[in-house]
C-alpha cells in the first residue's frame, strides 16, 4: 500500500500518463484473474535528488502488448518483445517524473534509465516497498515505489 501523502499524486501520474499516451483509462471494477503461468512484463528505475528511491511497474504481456501498440502507434502483432519492454520502461519513466514533480520539491531529480525488474515487485532483504495496483481497461498495472 501507497503511503496516504503519496497515493493521490501516483494515482494522477498514473491516470495522466495512460490516458494521454497509451489511450486507456483506470476503471472502477475487480481486478481481472491472474493465474500463475501470466507472463509479465517488468521495469524499475531509480531516481535521486531532494531524496533517493526507486519506482517499478509491471503489467500482464497482454496488457503492455496494448500500452506498447497505443504508445507506439502500431498494430499489435507487428510489436516485438523488445519493443513491448522499451515501452513499459518508458511508461514507468513518465508516470515516475510525473509523480516526482507533484510533490513539489523545487529541485530536480536525476532519474535512471529503465530497466528490467527481475523482483516480481517483492521487496528483498530490508528494504520496505509500497505498492498499488491500478485496474485499467481490460487488464492490471502493478506499481511499486520505495523511498530512501
Amino acid at each position: 500500500m501507497i503511503p496516504s501523502e503519496y497515493e493521490s499524486e501516483l494515482q494522477n501520474a498514473v491516470t495522466e500518463v495512460l490516458e494521454s499516451m497509451c489511450f486507456v483509462s483506470l476503471v472502477e471494477e475487480d481486478a481481472p484473474a491472474i493465474t500463475s503461468e501470466t507472463p509479465w512484463v517488468a521495469r524499475k528505475l531509480d531516481f535521486r535528488g531532494p531524496f533517493a528511491g526507486s519506482f517499478g511497474l509491471r503489467a500482464p504481456l497482454e496488457m503492455a502488448t496494448i500500452f506498447a501498440g497505443n504508445l507506439l502507434g502500431q498494430d499489435l502483432e507487428e510489436l516485438s518483445q523488445h519493443e513491448i519492454g522499451d515501452s513499459v520502461g518508458e511508461i514507468a519513466n513518465m508516470i515516475c517524473g510525473s509523480f516526482l514533480c507533484k510533490l513539489e520539491t523545487k529541485q530536480p531529480f536525476d532519474l535512471t534509465t529503465p530497466v528490467v525488474d527481475l523482483s516480481d515487485g517483492i521487496a528483498t532483504g530490508a528494504t520496505k516497498r509500497f505498492t498499488k495496483d491500478f485496474v485499467v481497461e481490460g487488464g492490471l498495472l502493478h506499481t511499486w515505489l520505495q523511498i530512501g
